[in-house]
């Protein structure tokens, strides 16, 4: 396995392996919510969730898109099958 393709790999399974994240990933799978009602499900603040949210675009986990003067995020449909698979057995 080549370098990148390596630090790839441990950076999208480090995305995967905190709490909140799955936490958000969980939220996520039931439909599309802005970090603040992300926030106030999770019980967090939002600019915690605001990070764990960054590091879950930066691995394509999730993607935002504008919505009238919101800011949503929703599951990437590609990963839905792996999120579906974590958050039915809360890995």
């Amino acid at each position: 396995m080549s370098g990148l393709l390596s630090y790839q790999f441990v950076e999208f399974y480090k995305a995967l392996s905190h709490p909140i994240r799955l936490e958000i990933l969980d939220v996520l799978s039931e439909s599309a919510k802005s970090v603040n009602e992300l926030g106030r499900q999770l019980n967090k603040h939002q600019s915690n969730v605001s990070q764990h949210l960054q590091v879950l675009r930066k691995n394509h986990l999730v993607f935002s898109k504008q919505v009238g003067k919101r800011r949503v995020y929703e599951l990437n449909p590609k990963e839905k099958s792996l999120i579906g698979y974590l958050a039915k057995y809360k890995l």
